[in-house]
């Protein structure tokens, strides 16, 4: 274990972390102050930070500055918690949220879902901001998670799993969960997004968790699910035993086999669950979890109490994902990841492909040659159609990432080189504030996991860019979702 000095670099929750493989380099971008630290302001502005490796074992933080990218013109704003990953040389992030420990101008208490998809392309130093209307209409990422597959489309895809959606035209309390039986997705190279159903053993809903994706030894990709949070977030009562329980029984691997899109659970017992870590792969087929909390205690004492300590060493857990078990070890010389074989016995007896495509231009995405089944139609935000840049293609295997990250529940960020693997030490977290009712609440209606809100006035979105900051901010019709925190 190797602590680095930070070199002024700030110390926030639910980070974004962006890895270049080709230049050794990891961009942190996003995050909000804990709420534990009552030390006044943030840091400001908030801005992108990037860690150099050395090839030794150490490396140095520095801020980016305006000649290495575009940031400062763009108006893009830096939110708190929303679904992001990286892959050929892009990083994405959407959603999210923004309040007085993300954004010096917001007062205390006052809450904003931010929409739109930001990219930020790391060769060429471009950030942009672009419609996310096709994740689903007044749907924002909230605590979710993204995965960058790029097996299939002829630029890779991006999916969007787990979390809730908020809207930013109601309270808080509206927030609906998203279901693990349909899968959203981008289209990089169109721009188009997708919903497609899955079949399996579909994961239980969660926030927080984390994931990971491998290539398969059959033209197949899996997406690695692990734990998550299963009960409100930013603190309030401790949970009910009811909910302990249910928050220790979300100790659980899924895995979303795609083509076939049918999930897949690993068979051991349930033992102590964590949210708000992170996951990477590390030497062939290890998934390595780090960090994060216990879901089954509430945040402040999981943050503060014995009671919350990790159940691995130094927090790092290991999951040999071929094997599909948990191990007490990293195996330097593991062999090269396989699909795990409860996958492989799937597609040796079945289909590689769903029953039913959402829409015949997936079934032509993922290589299916022969007429498909009967089309169910397509989801009316399917195929909308946004741009979205793109980096340039690499040959490089994300599974030898030399660079990851996790945030630990101390303050401090701790930086652990496995072959170039970086960690960051999880600061405390945010206790859960109670939201004000809204009045004039809209009707909620759900369709087939996809839930959909009823028709308002069109309101100004936070999502596109703008040549200063705080305007996107202040002078937004947006509802203010205000949080009063319990003490």
């Amino acid at each position: 274990m190797n602590e680095m000095e930070r070199s002024g670099a700030p110390l926030l929750n639910h980070r974004a972390l962006f890895v270049d493989e080709s230049k050794s380099t990891m961009y942190a971008f996003a995050g909000e102050k804990s709420w534990e630290d009552m030390r006044p302001g943030i840091p400001q502005p908030p801005t992108p930070w990037k860690f150099v490796a050395d090839g030794q074992g150490g490396g140095t933080w520095m801020k980016m500055d305006g000649r290495e990218s575009n940031y400062d013109a763009t108006g893009i704003i830096q939110p708190a918690s929303g679904s992001s990953t990286y892959g050929n040389g892009v990083g994405y992030y959407l959603g999210g949220h923004l309040n007085g420990h993300t954004w010096p101008s917001l007062q205390s208490g006052v809450w904003r879902s931010v929409s739109g998809l930001i990219t930020f392309n790391m060769t060429t130093g471009v950030w942009s901001n672009t419609s996310a209307q096709g994740y689903g209409t007044d749907q924002i990422a909230h605590f979710g998670f993204a995965q960058f597959v790029p097996s299939f489309g002829s630029k890779g895809l991006v999916v969007f799993m787990g979390g809730q959606d908020q809207s930013e035209r109601v309270s808080a309390a509206a927030d609906l969960p998203r279901q693990f039986g349909r899968v959203t997705f981008l289209d990089v190279s169109s721009g188009n997004w997708y919903h497609q159903k899955v079949g399996g053993w579909i994961p239980s809903w969660r926030n927080r968790a984390c994931a990971v994706g491998a290539q398969g030894d059959n033209n197949t990709y899996e997406i690695f699910v692990y734990a998550g949070c299963k009960t409100a977030l930013y603190g309030g009562p401790s949970p009910t035993e009811e909910q302990k329980q249910d928050n220790n029984d979300s100790d659980e691997i899924f895995v979303l086999s795609l083509p076939s899109f049918q999930w897949f659970k690993a068979d051991y017992v349930a033992k102590a669950s964590r949210q708000g870590h992170t996951c990477h792969i590390i030497g062939n087929r290890q998934l390595l979890t780090i960090g994060g909390i216990d879901p089954a205690l509430q945040e402040g004492i999981a943050t503060s109490d014995q009671q919350g300590k990790d159940p691995w060493p130094f927090g790092l857990g290991i999951f040999d994902m071929t094997d599909m078990r948990w191990k007490s070890q990293y195996d330097a010389n593991a062999s090269s990841y396989k699909s795990p074989q409860v996958v492989r016995d799937y597609y040796d007896n079945n289909s590689r492909y769903p029953t039913q495509w959402s829409s015949p231009e997936l079934a032509v995405m993922f290589g299916q040659t022969s007429k498909p089944p009967s089309q169910t139609s397509s989801l009316g935000p399917d195929q909308t159609k946004n741009p979205v840049p793109e980096g340039p293609k690499s040959n490089t295997d994300k599974k030898n990432v030399p660079l990851i990250a996790g945030i630990a529940t101390t303050g401090a960020i701790v930086l652990i080189l496995v072959a170039f693997v970086v960690r960051w030490v999880y600061t405390r977290r945010p206790k859960e504030a109670e939201m004000e009712p809204v009045d004039d609440m809209v009707k909620l209606s759900e369709l087939d996991c996809i839930a959909e809100y009823a028709e308002l006035p069109e309101a100004p979105r936070l999502e596109l860019p703008c040549t200063q900051r705080l305007p996107v901010i202040t002078i937004s019709a947006a509802t203010p979702r205000t949080r009063a925190r319990s003490l």
